[in-house]
């Protein structure tokens, strides 16, 4: 079935089949009947590039692009959108095989609670999924309005169908992967002294946008002879002879993100910035090697840092972190109940990886001072005896 807009206007963005969507409701559903949860309320917004649409997007196919969005999904009955505006109902409903929406801003917590009584459903159990993205004022107001229902935090439901993801997954994963490489030319071409950090971040979002990546990109870019980590999009600083180029760059494809980074020096690095790599390379191949079937999160992550300060040095970013359909995916949740509210970090942790898993091998590596340091970012999927990298941009220290 080819999309809509409306006529004459084809839906071009990549999607998720039908069909995948609907086996997702299908094994909500018998989860939720497993546990009694008669209704959950899925919450979402555009945080974090979109990433806090995370759960919305998985069940319906839709990005939610601007401010918040709310999916009621019953154990049985029709499954309803409570979009932000006109315009994101239209556009919820070019791209999603639920067919019930409504534009709901600035009342949804007034119109979901309703539909929920509508159905019948506001005495029982009620599962909240996203609870860690929903305003406080939408989660006071539905305390209120189904005070007779007894509310559980459950996003832990949904971060389990996704911690494996399927084949049309993986393949957006590595179309990301194959835009993320468009990087390292796009940095080749613009970087020179005499120009500005932020003429190279417009020369790589250019370069990730012209070639399919949703917009926008989450760039993160510094530059200068005893750089860190780079803690900002990029900056007015005039690049210089010697200087070393770190960057963290993240295209989304289909809603699948991926991570990317190299150091480039502009010349040749001094000798400590060559140390500094050469130690981040020890870390990434040793990563490398032991993402497979069976490791745990938990248990690879410390042997990374172990090795970091076996060498005499610290890090400023996790050696490792999961992504997906949120930059920073499987990041934390929140679950039990109100009275009863646990935020969980890293609830994956200990779960170990199985094919379809998808990992960021993003070793940093930084002077105990916190004076230098530099980093080599790829993405990875977790098959059946190891790992299999979705870029393919040469891993050196790239001279300009």
């Amino acid at each position: 079935m080819t999309r809509q807009v409306h006529k004459g206007q084809p839906w071009i963005l990549p999607l998720i089949s039908e069909e995948e969507i609907q086996r997702r409701h299908q094994t909500l559903r018998e989860e939720m009947a497993r546990r009694d949860i008669g209704c959950l309320i899925v919450a979402g917004n555009q945080g974090n590039y979109g990433g806090g649409g995370d759960h919305v997007r998985y069940l319906s196919n839709y990005g939610i692009y601007y401010g918040e969005g709310y999916l009621v999904f019953p154990l049985s009955g029709e499954i309803r959108m409570f979009c932000r505006s006109l315009n994101q109902a239209i556009n919820f409903q070019s791209v999603s095989p639920i067919s019930k929406h409504v534009s709901s801003y600035p009342t949804f917590s007034r119109d979901v609670t309703n539909y929920v009584k509508d159905l019948k459903l506001d005495r029982g159990n009620i599962g909240i999924v996203g609870g860690e993205v929903m305003p406080a004022n939408f989660f006071l107001d539905l305390q209120q309005k189904l005070s007779g229902a007894n509310l559980l935090f459950v996003t832990e439901i949904l971060l389990e169908m996704r911690f494996i993801k399927g084949a049309e997954e993986l393949a957006f994963v590595e179309k990301a992967g194959e835009i993320a490489d468009c990087s390292y030319e796009a940095i080749l071409r613009s970087a020179r002294p005499g120009r500005k950090e932020y003429e190279v971040y417009a020369a790589v979002d250019e370069a990730l946008t012209a070639h399919g990546a949703n917009s926008p990109s989450f760039i993160l870019l510094c530059s200068g002879p005893s750089p860190i980590f780079p803690y900002t999009p990029s900056s007015h600083r005039t690049l210089k002879f010697q200087d070393t180029i770190l960057e963290e760059i993240s295209p989304c494809y289909g809603g699948l993100w991926v991570q990317w980074g190299r150091p480039f020096t502009i010349g040749k690095p001094d000798n400590e910035m060559r140390e500094l790599y050469k130690v981040a390379m020890e870390v990434y191949q040793f990563v490398h090697e032991r993402i497979k079937p069976g490791v745990t999160f938990e248990g690879l992550i410390k042997a990374a840092h172990d090795l970091i300060t076996k060498n005499g040095y610290t890090w400023m970013a996790p050696a490792i972190q999961f992504v997906g359909l949120d930059c920073t995916e499987m990041a934390y949740m929140t679950k039990g109940t109100p009275k009863n509210v646990e935020l969980v970090p890293r609830p994956m942790d200990k779960r170990p990886f199985e094919p379809g898993s998808v990992i960021v091998n993003q070793p940093s590596v930084v002077t105990k001072d916190l004076r230098k340091g530099t980093l080599i970012i790829d993405t990875v999927i977790v098959t059946q005896d190891g790992c299999k990298p979705v870029t393919k941009a040469p891993l050196e220290y790239a001279q300009i």
